[in-house]
């Protein structure tokens, strides 16, 4: 997940207090290169095709929608790697229960994030109303 950041001349570059969804040129060619790659894939077997597009969906909301921490984005990449890499060699468990677990473990993740106190994704402001105040705590500038 990355921040937008102001720069002040003289002064370090502090995070710029922007909660909710965003969406910039660089997610719009991520999403549209994945959407691409996803449709060639599915011309060649349909079960590639569902992969890339499901981790960049996943991430999409991760880091757009929800806007959670790198934290439990690495734990969902680490789960979602190991079962898909035993899946594809081993054939268990099934790509089923790879993406299900996938899912369950997105839900579990946001619903976490979202009680954090520097929640700044969607709905913020009925599910984090202290966030400016949390914002400021932890983002003062400094000279």
């Amino acid at each position: 997940m990355m921040h937008d950041v102001k720069h002040i001349p003289g002064r370090h570059a502090q995070p710029e207090f922007r909660p909710g969804f965003r969406l910039n040129v660089l997610d719009c060619i991520l999403i549209g290169s994945g959407a691409i790659a996803a449709y060639f894939a599915f011309t060649l077997e349909c079960l590639p095709a569902a992969i890339p597009a499901y981790v960049i969906l996943t991430f999409f909301l991760y880091c757009n929608v929800f806007r959670i921490r790198r934290t439990p984005e690495f734990i969902w990449a680490g789960v979602f790697t190991i079962l898909a890499l035993t899946s594809f060699y081993f054939g268990q468990p099934s790509w089923l229960i790879v993406f299900v677990v996938g899912v369950a473990l997105s839900m579990i993740l946001i619903a976490i994030e979202m009680r954090h106190p520097s929640y700044h994704g969607i709905f913020w402001r009925s599910v984090n109303p202290r966030l400016p105040a949390w914002w400021d705590q932890h983002h003062s500038q400094s000279p």
